[in-house]
């Protein structure tokens, strides 16, 4: 379970937001700019709050606005917009930074179709194989939490259509919550368990 009370404040106003997510699939919905992607960053520890507590199952990560725990230690998988793979290393390279077994993330390599381009460059691949190396090597780090910011938007429709339904496969196995920031409608009626609308940096009731 997350927990999360986050105060932290912003260019054009006060980001201030609390709410609590089980073994779902919750999505952050809203205009561009209202906060949601600051919200992923907080829990992941890669910017800082103002007040605030951020809880992840047993573990508090953040108290009163401190980091108790840094990024390193959270257990958290994060899956950025531009996938931030390494230019300079393989495919594979990238997927077994921060891998824990070897085993676990070969089947997921097997599962998500990845074999046969293992030591293939980012920039030798397509933006769906891009996507799905990044979503391996967030999932080879055995995390209790996935961050997943606006993953789908670069894809074509048919390779977004594949996306949903490996992520819908992979949180029904592996039931961790799963944070999903996105302005696309579909994905929300598709993929949501849960919807936090978010606007000027609070949570609006939709």
């Amino acid at each position: 379970m997350l927990t999360v009370h986050i105060k932290k404040r912003l260019s054009h106003f006060m980001l201030n937001v609390q709410f609590t997510i089980k073994k779902e699939i919750a999505v952050l919905f809203g205009p561009s700019g209202s906060g949601k992607t600051t919200i992923l960053n907080c829990i992941a520890g890669l910017s800082k709050m103002n007040d605030g507590c951020i809880k992840l199952n047993d573990r508090i990560l953040n108290q009163n606005g401190k980091v108790l725990i840094p990024v390193q230690e959270r257990k958290i998988g994060y899956l950025f917009q531009d996938y931030a793979l390494f230019p300079h290393k393989t495919v594979w390279e990238n997927i077994v930074y921060g891998m824990k077994q070897e085993k676990f993330t070969r089947n997921l390599v097997d599962e998500l179709n990845l074999t046969h381009l293992l030591n293939q460059y980012p920039h030798e691949i397509s933006g769906g194989e891009k996507q799905r190396t990044a979503l391996i090597r967030a999932l080879a780090t055995e995390p209790e939490i996935l961050l997943l910011d606006e993953p789908f938007s670069a894809l074509d429709a048919k390779t977004k259509q594949t996306s949903y339904e490996q992520l819908l496969r992979m949180q029904k196995r592996w039931k961790i919550p799963i944070i999903l920031v996105t302005h696309n409608l579909e994905e929300v009626n598709l993929l949501a368990d849960k919807v936090f609308y978010i606007e000027n940096g609070v949570l609006v009731e939709n």
